[in-house]
Parts: structure tokens; C-alpha cells; sequence
């Protein structure tokens, strides 16, 4: 055969090829790739598929070594522990794959008002009334236990009672066992309720009173919105002046504009 015949034919085989690879590659452009759903579905088959295959070799090759059915004892563990870190490196991949799920909040917690705002002179009046009737005497630290004792109520207990009564619940709550011993029989019901008419008639106007700060010669002062007494803050005690707003040393002192 001539050189030309053969360069003929080897032109006409290329050219065959070439139709059967165009249709081919229209043949797959027909059928199109798998969804990527799909395909991450057959891969996550193959990975569990591999996972369990791992899991039964190691078993398998554990036991032998167990029941002593091994030459190489040495080379049967390599064996395990190569299969072992096969199979985390596959559970760390099936791991980063899942879709993990978000982290739940946890529900906020409203804020809750206080209830006192402000802790008053009458007030300091009438824990230390409540506290000597158990022979105690007022402190920082038994304020303080008082304020924590009415903060910590339920709604319906503290609106059930007066805040003078809460602070003598408080204060009987921390009775001594001993308290009263030495100082004669307990009083009757009749001068208990004397007593407490009296200390009610000498808080009365002061115990719900607001107070309002108000700046006056580079000082802070608490004024009563009822009494007009002014207070002044002593190591966070609100003490009494002596003085009424408009009168006095305070003739000019007004108060803030609502």
C-alpha cells in the first residue's frame, strides 16, 4: 500500500473517531449530572458503607487477637490500629457534613422593677422599731437582708400587706429563741396593738412618701414631695436636716421643674 493510501486511511479512522466522540460527549450532555442532592446522598452511602466495613475488620481482627489465632501478634495490632484511624478519619468526615444545628437561646428574663427605689428615713424608722422589738438593733447588714427579704416576695404576698408589715415579718423572722427573756411577761394583745397604733401615728404621712432629689448649693439633697423635709445622704443613710424646703437655710431651694 502506498504512503498516500495509508495517510487516506488514517484521515478517515480520525474522522470516525471524532463523530463517535461528538456523539458521546452529546449523549452525556443529554443525560446531565446527577443532582448535587444527589450526589452528596451517594457519597454519605459510600462513607456509612466504608464506616461499617471498618468497623466489622476491626472486630473481626480483635477477636483473632483475643483468642491467640494469630501469628504476628505485633503486626496484628499495626493492622487494628491503622483500621481505627481509618475509621476516625471517616467518622470526622461524616461529622463535618452534617449540618449542625443551630444553638438554642435561652428565653431572656424581664427585668423586674424594684420595689424599693429608695430606701427612706421612715423606713429606717421602722425596721429599727420591728428590729428592737426582737431585741435587735438596725444595721447596715439587717437593712440590707430586709431589702433582699421584699424584693424576694411574690407579687400577691406583697400587695396583700403594707410595707410596714412586711418589714415587721421581716424583722420577726429573726428573732432570737431567747428574745424578751429577762425583761418580764410579754406584752398583751391589748398593748401590742397600742404600740402599733402609736409607731403607725408617728410614721403616718412618711411611709409612702416619694422623695426628690434635688441640687442645691453643689449638694444633693432628698426632699419629701409630702412634708417638704429635706435629707441629706450620710455614709448612704438618708439623715434629716432639721430644714423644710422654702424655709429656713433652704428659703431658695425649689424643686426640679416635671
Amino acid at each position: 500500500m502506498s504512503a498516500n493510501k495509508q495517510i487516506d486511511s488514517l484521515k478517515n479512522e480520525i474522522a470516525e473517531l471524532r463523530a463517535e466522540f461528538q456523539e458521546l460527549k452529546a449523549f452525556v450532555e443529554k443525560m446531565g449530572s446527577p443532582p448535587q442532592a444527589e450526589k452528596k446522598t451517594r457519597a454519605k452511602k459510600d462513607d456509612d458503607d466504608k464506616i461499617e466495613v471498618c468497623r466489622k475488620n476491626i472486630a473481626l481482627w480483635q477477636s483473632k487477637l483475643d483468642d491467640g489465632k494469630v501469628k504476628d501478634v505485633e503486626k496484628q495490632q499495626e493492622k487494628i490500629d491503622k483500621e481505627k484511624k481509618k475509621l476516625d478519619k471517616l467518622l470526622g468526615s461524616v461529622e463535618e457534613e452534617s449540618p449542625k444545628k443551630a444553638p438554642k437561646e435561652s428565653p431572656k428574663q424581664e427585668k423586674k422593677d424594684k420595689r424599693i427605689k429608695r430606701w427612706s428615713p421612715a423606713m429606717t424608722t421602722a425596721l429599727t422599731n420591728a428590729l428592737k422589738s426582737v431585741d435587735l438593733e438596725f444595721n447596715d447588714s439587717n437593712k440590707k437582708e430586709c431589702v433582699a427579704y421584699i424584693e424576694g416576695m411574690n407579687d400577691d404576698d406583697y400587695s396583700g400587706e403594707s410595707l410596714t408589715t412586711h418589714i415587721k415579718n421581716f424583722a420577726e423572722s429573726k428573732r432570737p429563741a431567747n428574745a424578751g427573756a429577762g425583761y418580764g411577761p410579754p406584752p398583751t394583745p391589748e398593748e401590742d396593738e397600742a404600740k402599733n397604733q402609736a409607731e403607725s401615728e408617728k410614721d403616718e404621712g412618711e411611709e409612702d412618701e416619694e422623695y426628690i432629689e434635688v441640687k442645691f448649693q453643689q449638694i444633693t439633697y432628698a426632699v419629701g414631695e409630702k412634708s417638704g423635709r429635706v435629707y441629706k445622704t450620710v455614709d448612704g443613710e438618708d439623715v434629716f436636716t432639721g430644714g423644710f424646703i422654702g424655709k429656713g437655710q433652704f428659703e431658695k431651694m425649689k424643686l426640679p421643674k416635671a
